[in-house]
């Protein structure tokens, strides 16, 4: 066994740092196109808020579809490289690529012509994205199968996570500060692709995978769905991350415009206010790890999603003359957000081992993917919604808005999130799959490993009780 892939031993840092860096890329790339792509649209290519809306929301359903059939052939993977890293390596150029057809388009490109270049750009780049985020997502529930180590290694992929959406805030900054905000995209792409394909052409080279899960996919994509669907604890779980994504991907999608059109402000200040909530949001990754150690990968997880409705509340209460609640929120929003981007991945690795005891196969890249599917519907749905709400409310890019769209924009904002949040908290108490169960599961499956893996595989059962 390589000193990349373990199981109950502790990681060392130098892995961690290998595995989470691609990660940077990734979220330096979604958070941009999550954050400002809509803005970008509407007010420097004055597309229709509600047309590319409904393009946007296409090219993620085809993005949402591309999830499980990345995940189940990552599973069946079969090269002297391992199951992940070749998606990794041959991912990395067309990824590049697509960041740049994004943030550079052509300048003449303006009205059909724009919208036709950026809803293939999209489609173009969720693909690449997909065949890259899946296979890595699912290595890291290979590396370790210690209940608590593998809440590090997402934990390190989380880091990396916050520290390219961190850099795309600055990126945002810039774009806002900018008299041409169309060149600064596209330089800021170009950047980008050079510093992506390295990195994670690096990261493949340094880490290695478990040759013992080598062909251990499931025996056709229906059966690997089908498992997943039959899985209690993996329908709790989809079911919990669509909510809160939802309601992420909505907050991410509104921010420039409360920003820009309820506070009052200079030029480009609402890119400082991201920066901060993401400078607070990483420099709180360090205190969940003992938290969760101490009361439990689901209390800590509810817990957070506590400080996220308190924040929405908060949010409610701005108005241009106090912005406190605003301050308050964004010291809340951070710190619960660190700890969703860590316990989320890791709770969904113990999953993939009650599925392992129930099935005798290894399938991450199917787990993985279907979550993701979950992620991306809810960010079709963020999309599509906040679209078509800015239009009804009465939005008109590059004015100043009346109250009521401003109002309306500010009550989106605040409620619709709350909502989900109430809905994910209602689901997680129904999640039972705690430190002591999950070592019963290893146990078992650790004791038919040693007896040569006799045994038929377990009836799966709907989720231990």
């Amino acid at each position: 066994m390589t000193p990349s892939v373990q199981t109950t031993a502790r990681l060392p840092l130098s892995v961690l740092v290998a595995y989470g860096m691609p990660t940077a890329t990734l979220g330096f790339s979604s958070g941009l196109m999550l954050l400002y792509l809509l803005k970008f649209a509407t007010d420097e290519m004055l597309i229709p808020p509600a047309l590319f809306a409904t393009a946007y929301g296409v090219a993620r359903m085809w993005d949402a579809i591309s999830d499980p059939i990345a995940g189940y052939l990552s599973d069946r993977t079969t090269h002297r490289a391992g199951r992940r890293r070749p998606w990794l390596a041959i991912g990395a150029i067309p990824l590049g690529l697509s960041v740049v057809m994004l943030w550079s388009p052509p300048t003449a490109a303006m009205g059909d012509a724009a919208m036709l270049w950026l809803g293939f750009a999209v489609f173009f780049y969720y693909t690449t994205y997909t065949a890259i985020a899946v296979p890595h997502l699912a290595l890291g529930a290979e590396m370790t199968t210690d209940y608590h180590d593998r809440s590090r290694v997402f934990g390190s992929r989380g880091i990396f996570d916050y520290v390219g959406v961190l850099l795309a805030g600055v990126a945002i900054w810039q774009f806002q500060s900018s008299d041409d905000v169309r060149t600064t995209a596209s330089i800021a792409a170009w950047l980008y692709a050079g510093i992506a394909i390295p990195v994670l052409w690096f990261s493949v080279a340094r880490i290695r995978e478990n040759p013992d899960y080598q062909a251990r996919g499931a025996h056709g994509p229906v059966k690997a769905f089908r498992d997943v669907a039959r899985n209690h604890y993996a329908r709790l779980l989809v079911t919990v991350f669509f909510f809160e994504n939802l309601s992420l991907s909505f907050i991410a999608t509104l921010f420039p415009y409360i920003m820009d059109y309820l506070l009052p402000q200079e030029t480009g200040e609402s890119g400082g206010y991201l920066v901060m909530a993401l400078i607070v949001a990483l420099l709180s990754f360090p205190i969940w790890f003992p938290i969760s150690r101490r009361f439990g990968k689901r209390n800590t997880w509810i817990a957070s999603n506590v400080m996220k409705l308190a924040a929405f509340i908060l949010i409610a209460m701005v108005t241009p003359e106090r912005i406190w609640p605003g301050i308050v929120a964004i010291f809340l929003i951070g710190p619960s957000l660190s700890a969703h981007i860590f316990l989320a991945p890791s709770v969904k690795a113990d999953v993939v081992d009650y599925d392992e005891y129930e099935t005798h196969e290894r399938k991450e890249g199917s787990y993985f993917a279907i979550w993701n599917l979950a992620l991306k519907l809810a960010g079709a749905a963020a999309i599509f919604l906040a679209g078509w709400l800015l239009q009804a409310a009465g939005y008109e890019a590059n004015v100043e808005q009346t109250d009521e769209a401003r109002r309306a924009i500010q009550l989106m904002f605040a409620g619709v999130p709350g909502l989900c949040h109430v809905i994910a908290i209602a689901l997680l108490l129904r999640f039972d799959l705690d430190h002591a169960k999950h070592a019963e599961i290893r146990s078992a499956i650790d004791a038919r490993s040693w007896s040569g893996g006799a045994g038929e595989p377990h009836e799966t059962k709907g989720g231990a009780s």
